[in-house]
């Protein structure tokens, strides 16, 4: 059986990190290998919900009184309070969904033997592959068997540098990489310090790491099930430098060149996009 903790209230969520001595910054969950425990808290009372629970508060005084005889009144007002709802429930349900599936994934794969929890993790494989299962269940599929649609519009978005992911080009990656939304192939897969940062950009490096995963579980398949096997061979006494880790890559899939990167870039945006409801939070 796996432990998670669930916290009610988001201060004393982040008031469990600093108590075990686990370096969590700005995150709404998180899974400690030490430990081997998850820890969340209750979406419903994310801070970040708080302007448009305060907004829904006054809402219901205003409604309390408007007199029942005034039902055009009373009904624009009920109407502005379903659409706050709405807004709520889908952040509650991106929180949900995003969050606790992609910590859990994470305690899955630790316990599996998919990763070893005393060794040197390559950061981006181990984000990725939760990546992979922030999906929940629907037409197109759940989990490993669907896009993450989520991922993949922040990925196209990272690209552009703006809210509007259409234009998206392969071509859009090096500019990128140079605006700093997005970061090479060798810095991604050998820089673990990359996803232990909240600055602007740090959701563009889950999803460049969902892209990278994504691409290698459907295109290269053998070859990621060779390198996952070789990860679970590591000894847990050492660390492996950035030049290290591009080397145990490059040894599996060979060179990460123009070529590998434009199969790469290709395969994501070729993806079709099903825009989802709500693409807020982590």
């Amino acid at each position: 059986r796996l432990e998670i903790l669930f916290f009610d209230e988001p201060q004393v969520f982040l008031d469990y990190p600093e108590r075990i001595g686990a370096q969590v910054v700005g995150a709404a969950g998180f899974y400690q290998p030490a430990s081997n425990r998850a820890a969340f808290y209750n979406a419903s009372n994310a801070v970040r919900l708080d302007p448009v629970n305060r907004k829904l508060d006054e809402l219901q005084v205003a409604l309390d009184a408007i007199p029942r005889s005034r039902r055009t009144r009373r009904s624009a007002v009920l109407k502005q309070m379903q659409r706050l709802r709405v807004t709520r429930d889908q952040t509650v349900e991106t929180i949900n969904r995003v969050v606790v599936q992609h910590e859990v994934a994470h305690q899955v794969f630790f316990n599996a033997g998919l990763h070893q929890r005393r060794a040197d993790n390559p950061a981006w494989l181990v984000e990725g592959l939760a990546c992979l299962f922030e999906t929940p269940p629907s037409a197109q599929g759940a989990g490993i068997g669907a896009i993450n649609q989520y991922r993949l519009i922040g990925f196209r978005t990272a690209l552009t540098g703006t809210e509007d992911w259409k234009p998206a080009r392969a071509e859009d990656f090096r500019p990128a990489c140079g605006a700093g939304r997005m970061v090479p192939l060798r810095r991604l897969i050998g820089d673990g310090q990359l996803f232990t940062t909240t600055s602007a950009h740090a959701e563009n490096r889950y999803a460049q790491a969902w892209g990278l995963v994504q691409f290698l579980q459907r295109r290269k398949r053998d070859d990621l099930s060779v390198y996952l096997a070789v990860l679970a061979r590591r000894p847990t006494d050492r660390g492996y430098s950035p030049a290290q880790e591009v080397a145990i890559f490059e040894e599996v899939f060979g060179p990460l060149d123009d070529r590998f990167e434009q199969q790469w870039l290709d395969y994501v945006l070729d993806q079709r996009v099903r825009a989802p409801r709500s693409a807020t939070g982590r």
